[in-house]
């Protein structure tokens, strides 16, 4: 099978969440990919009001509305993966497949889908610091950045730009 977009949208939702679109974790990330309201907010959506101090309410959509709306999950995480994916080519381009030492010694081979993974996991603030201080962060639950380039990697982001 070919690793593409569409797979990789269904390798990373299994991971994510078994594929399952209506599901809250305990940290309030939501839907299919787990995406959390301030990523939400960045797509163009407040859940429920929510929106950063300082900035405006964009088009307000209910937790519910969020998790039962397939197509708006499936968009969002599409522009979702575009962003990251752009920002890996505007700021780690010289990165993507090279060798990469974490500070405790392991190796890991960098791709443009593993990079935007990692991304995906702890940000894009958190991965430009792990490529710069190779220090492996993780996320809530403890899983580091490192098992998601690994696992992710060399999926096509430029092929079958659909959902799976």
């Amino acid at each position: 099978m070919t690793k593409d977009f569409k797979q990789y949208s269904i390798d990373l939702g299994q991971r994510e969440s078994r594929n399952t679109y209506g599901i809250e974790n305990v940290f309030h990330f939501l839907g299919r990919w787990q995406l959390g309201s301030p990523r939400i907010y960045d797509l163009g959506y407040s859940i429920n009001g929510w929106y950063p101090k300082g900035q405006p309410i964009k088009k307000v959509i209910t937790k519910t509305q969020f998790l039962t709306d397939i197509p708006l999950q499936n968009k969002l995480f599409i522009d979702h993966i575009t962003r990251l994916k752009n920002h890996v080519l505007s700021n780690h381009a010289d990165r993507i497949d090279t060798d990469f030492v974490c500070k405790d010694g392991k190796k890991y081979h960098l791709t443009l889908s593993g990079i935007v993974s990692g991304m995906h996991l702890i940000g894009s603030g958190g991965m430009d610091k792990f490529l710069r201080t190779q220090n492996d962060s993780a996320d809530g639950f403890d899983t580091k950045a490192s098992e998601y380039i690994t696992k992710f990697a060399g999926y096509d982001l430029y092929s079958n730009i659909e959902i799976g």
